[in-house]
């Protein structure tokens, strides 16, 4: 049995390298809170666990998201509850991202858009 890695000090970047590794084209990342990070592709027709990382928690989601908005997209999202941009992870694809704030616990997809 593998032992399955800490969320604490990894940065989004690396789940979302994983993710247009699996991807092939279109595919989405998906944080909830209360399971593993996965990744979806051809519109959820298929899920990928990665499962070598540990269940998400709230504080894993905040820090993971956080980590990567202006503080002004940080009042928008807390005010709104909700907030979409795109971002590119080391400039290896880009995302859309959807954050969604649900039963005070947030809920983020990263969807592929593109790859370098």
């Amino acid at each position: 049995m593998t032992e399955e890695m800490s969320l604490d000090e990894v940065h989004i970047d690396e789940l979302l390298c994983k993710t247009a590794q699996v991807g092939f084209g279109v595919s989405t990342l998906h944080l909830f809170v209360g399971r593993t990070p996965y990744v979806s592709l051809m519109g959820g027709r298929s899920l990928v666990e990665l499962s070598d990382y540990e269940v998400v928690s709230p504080v894993h989601v905040q820090r993971l998201v956080y980590d990567i908005l202006s503080k002004e997209q940080i009042a928008a999202f807390e005010s709104n509850g909700q907030l979409e941009f795109d971002y590119l992870a080391q400039y290896i694809s880009w995302f859309h991202v959807q954050l969604l704030s649900k039963k005070g616990d947030i809920v983020a997809n990263f969807r592929m858009t593109s790859s370098k």
